[in-house]
């Protein structure tokens, strides 16, 4: 009853959100922690010692079943993983923001309340201005495993007591979404975006009002003219959560690659039995491989979908999209060097063959 006791204060202390939206946000976490106890123990060493070892996964945001669903190449690696693992070991998954607001969600990993975290790089910015650059580079997965970059981003992270196990990344890109018109990069000033750390220094470059809000809640942001726009990758949660009903045109110009890190817990990690470690390392180089052709694929289907539901491309000339592209890559390292003077540079330099 003890131990239960403390886990619950822990999780409480770790949840508690100075604003509304947090307070909402951490009953709904609580209740459903409290009904699934059991999903949130620290792993035990006693399970590294010949048992199943059992790791809990969160993800940042929902996962609903589909051809091109969010985190599909996620639970691609977890099923596989647990295949080849031969009962050896489980990957149970709790759930996205419904059990833990997607913020929050690096802190727990941190922490060891859960062992690991599904998401984008970039919501670590708080506690780690290099987390923005994986999202900052134009090469494959496997060209920066070959250039030391992810070797670099992954010393980092273990700074913070993460283990990073790859980015199985999208070249779709991000763009951004609005309900008014613009014909020019410049008309974008003064516009108020929902957006991610990822875009910040962007939006600034841009004057766009960078406006933070939860995934949920940018619907209705959108519907009472709270925000004029938003940020997202080329994905399938713009459909899942009927954004296009509330918003007209997407800007047809991506910029990065969109992200999919997969972090493990440090304090986890090192109580894995090296045959696990292994096997969870290798199953992931081997994704990041397989599913970088298979998201250039689904850009498509995904934008062919964005107009069936209703949203109209923006093109701006040949000029200005480029000027407009580059503008992301050029302020996102500016941003990244100024935050980290020694390992920014370090880090770019890497990106590059």
């Amino acid at each position: 009853m003890l131990k239960q006791t403390s886990k619950f204060c822990v999780l409480f202390r770790f949840s508690f959100a100075k604003t509304t939206r947090g307070l909402f946000a951490l009953v709904v976490s609580l209740f459903i922690m409290a009904l699934t106890v059991a999903p949130f123990e620290p792993f035990s060493v006693s399970e590294a010692m010949g048992k199943t070892v059992t790791l809990k996964a969160i993800t940042a945001f929902p996962w609903k079943p589909g051809p091109i669903g969010n985190f599909n190449q996620a639970f691609d690696w977890i099923e596989k993983v647990q295949k080849r693992a031969n009962g050896e070991l489980k990957i149970r998954y709790l759930g996205g923001p419904e059990v833990m607001p997607s913020f929050e969600q690096y802190e727990a990993t941190r922490k060891g309340i859960v062992d690991i975290y599904i998401g984008p790089s970039d919501y670590a910015v708080p506690i780690m201005p290099e987390s923005l650059a994986p999202v900052a580079v134009k090469l494959s997965p496997m060209e920066l495993r070959k250039t030391g970059f992810y070797a670099l981003l992954g010393e980092i992270f273990q700074k913070h007591n993460l283990y990073f196990l790859g980015n199985v990344k999208s070249p779709a890109g991000y763009q951004l979404h609005t309900n008014v018109m613009v014909k020019r990069p410049e008309d974008l000033s003064g516009l108020k975006m929902r957006m991610s750390p990822v875009y910040k220094p962007f939006a600034a470059a841009l004057g766009i009002n960078y406006v933070s809000l939860p995934s949920g809640e940018v619907y209705t942001a959108l519907e009472r003219g709270l925000v004029d726009g938003f940020a997202w990758t080329v994905s399938s949660r713009v459909l899942d959560a009927n954004w296009p009903e509330v918003v007209k045109y997407y800007i047809d110009h991506r910029f990065g690659d969109s992200d999919l890190v997969m972090l493990v817990s440090l304090d986890t990690w090192n109580k894995i039995p090296k045959k696990l470690q292994n096997l969870m390392q290798q199953t992931m180089i081997e994704l990041e491989q397989e599913w970088n052709p298979i998201w250039a694929k689904h850009q498509e289907k995904t934008l062919e979908l964005y107009k069936k539901a209703g949203m109209k491309p923006i093109r701006f000339s040949p000029a200005d999209a480029t000027r407009f592209v580059e503008l992301y890559y050029d302020s996102t390292w500016k941003h990244i060097i100024k935050k980290s003077p020694e390992l920014g540079p370090k880090l770019e330099k890497l990106s590059k063959k």
